[in-house]
């Protein structure tokens, strides 16, 4: 279902993706998900890490000792994030982020 979601993308679509955190990152009682918001920046294949996301190249890609599984890149703010669709549980497309507001001008007296 992902697949077919992902497929019919087109680089800079922006998107908001809902994926599964590796058991490492989450705390006792803390949340299991998180969410990527940004522009799709297209699929790809890496290495999982333990926070269900991937990297393209990783010490465990090195050493032999990671599943290399498709993934989906997310541009970010912070940069481009890249997720294992198998950690996927939600994808959509969203809205253009709203008009920057002007700078305060002081009232007119």
């Amino acid at each position: 279902m992902a697949d077919d979601f992902f497929a019919s993308l087109l680089p800079g679509d922006r998107i908001v993706v809902r994926y599964r955190l590796g058991k490492d990152s989450s705390a006792p009682g803390g949340p299991a998900l998180t969410d990527a918001l940004g522009e799709f920046a297209g699929l790809q294949e890496g290495t999982v890490t333990g926070e269900g996301t991937v990297s393209g190249e990783s010490s465990a890609a090195r050493d032999g000792a990671g599943i290399r599984e498709a993934a989906v890149a997310v541009r970010t703010r912070s940069g481009i994030v890249l997720i294992a669709l198998s950690s996927v549980t939600h994808a959509k497309r969203v809205p253009p982020p709203p008009a920057r507001r002007g700078p305060r001008r002081p009232d007119a007296e």
